[in-house]
């Protein structure tokens, strides 16, 4: 029996805290973009999207919290 290839799909979530939201939303950008470009990951994804970004307390800290998704597959497979 041949396994069937599936898409792979990898999903992240952190927090980004620099006392400036800001900074908060350039280092959250900085993130997806090194994933974009690292060569593991540009070798097992294919599509990376950032799925979500809100402000939320940690700690009693104001920080920013996101979500991305990396799949190896065209966004329009990738389940809900």
């Amino acid at each position: 029996m041949v396994p069937l290839r599936r898409s792979r799909l990898l999903k992240l979530a952190g927090r980004s805290y620099a006392q400036n939201r800001e900074r908060e939303l350039q280092g959250i950008n900085q993130f997806v973009s090194n994933l974009k470009s690292h060569p593991f990951f540009q070798l097992v994804f294919r599509e990376f999207q950032l799925d979500s970004v809100q402000r939320s307390r940690f700690f009693g800290e104001e920080t920013t919290e996101f979500r991305v998704t990396c799949a190896s597959g065209r966004s329009s497979e990738w389940p809900n």
